[in-house]
């Protein structure tokens, strides 16, 4: 097969761009759940609450999602830099568990959602119980003023006097049971908790489908790639279309990150995460058609490129670089000839011939020739890249 040189330094500098991006993604995640998680073990230490020991399950997952990222991305800058096939398949070894993580978060939720529940209502119950401890009432009046919620049941519950001013809005100097949250916090917790746990879920789900599209979209840009890099000497560098492949493959990459921020967002809660989710999102899909009308606008001009740098080479087969370089496109693309077997006349290369034949001859060639080989070649990686680019789109808009 023909080296792919420009691509191929191309996608390599991209790998390893992206990876120093994920891995700098790693560490602010690593440092932002670990100030999120020193915040709440401070909380508890004042508070000297056991309350809050669930709370440090979120950061605790911010931080193991961190370093896996980290890990991850270590791998493949490495992979890339070094040109190692153990580290590259450790990369995309590990990017599959990230989203077997995913996924098995999400089913998680789904099946123990009922159970924190119950269990975060109750020790709410059990807090509200012995509310005229300090630790306790400090801890109601946070979950009233966050939830915007009042009593257990209801402002009642104060018994209409000495209500707090978290069971009312910032702005207000005196709370009253006029002016109260109407929502009891049991009723609320509950309904929040079970909002949180299916938007968790689901959004992880929906990454984790984004970031398989994502694997592909990487898959489906190699594999045209590869197949253009077989007939890479034909074109000059300013025609070369495997920046087509490099710009999936950046694409496919870009999809993985952002799906897997917005499971970061989804579970954070973070508000400023999943709108950036969402513009990123957008932004992927536009790219992604734009692609798609770009290759089938330019398609007939890389043929056209192609036959061009083709028809170089066979005018100078006589020399033994482009002889050479015939031979190898022959071999890796299947064909013979410009036109047919029949322009070497009776004397033909091995390299018009499968590997298994000890002498090349009419019958046993291959019976096609180049310039339409190269164009089935052109055409089924256009198509390949074009039509999985709309397919993702259609797919993350109606997701």
């Amino acid at each position: 097969m023909v080296k792919l040189g420009c691509a191929g330094n191309l996608i390599k500098g991209f790998i390893l761009c992206f990876n120093i991006f994920c891995a700098a993604s790693g560490v602010v995640l690593i440092i932002h759940g670990s100030i999120s998680l020193l915040k709440v073990k401070e909380l508890r230490s004042y508070l000297q609450n056991s309350h809050l020991e669930e709370a440090t399950v979120v950061p605790t997952i911010v931080i193991c999602f961190g370093i896996f990222v980290f890990i991850i991305s270590f791998f493949g800058a490495t992979g890339a830099c070094q040109e190692s096939r153990i580290l590259i398949d450790a990369y995309a070894i590990s990017m599959l568990s990230l989203v077997l993580m995913q996924i098995i978060l999400a089913s998680l939720i789904f099946l123990f959602l009922d159970d924190i529940n119950q269990e975060s209502v109750r020790n709410f119950s059990k807090m509200w119980r012995t509310r005229n401890g300090f630790d306790n009432q400090m801890m109601i009046e946070m979950i009233q003023e966050n939830l915007e919620c009042c009593g257990l049941n209801s402002p009642s519950d104060y018994n209409y006097q000495n209500i707090p001013l978290s069971c009312c809005t910032k702005d207000s100097r005196a709370c009253t049971i006029q002016n109260a949250f109407k929502i009891g916090c049991k009723t609320h917790l509950k309904d929040s908790i079970q909002t949180s746990g299916h938007t968790i879920s689901l959004l992880c789900l929906a990454t984790a489908a984004f970031e398989i599209g994502g694997i592909a979209l990487v898959a489906i840009g190699g594999i045209a790639l590869k197949k253009i890099g077989d007939v890479d000497d034909v074109f000059e560098k300013s025609d070369h279309p495997g920046i087509y492949s490099a710009f999936i493959i950046a694409l496919g990459a870009l999809v993985f990150v952002v799906a897997f921020f917005g499971c970061m967002g989804s579970l954070r809660e973070s508000q400023c995460l999943l709108n950036l989710y969402a513009l990123c999102l957008l932004t992927v899909v536009v790219l992604q058609v734009l692609l798609a009308i770009f290759v089938f606008l330019y398609n007939n001009d890389i043929q056209q490129a192609a036959f061009k740098g083709w028809d170089r080479l066979w005018a100078g087969k006589d020399t033994p670089l482009n002889n050479q370089t015939i031979s190898q496109i022959q071999k890796a693309i299947e064909c013979c000839g410009s036109n047919a077997p029949r322009d070497y006349g009776t004397n033909l290369p091995k390299s018009c011939c499968p590997e298994t034949a000890d002498i090349c001859t009419i019958q046993l060639s291959f019976n096609v020739g180049c310039r339409q080989q190269i164009k089935t070649v052109i055409e089924n990686s256009s198509s390949l890249i074009a039509y999985m680019s709309i397919a993702m789109a259609v797919f993350e808009v109606n997701f």
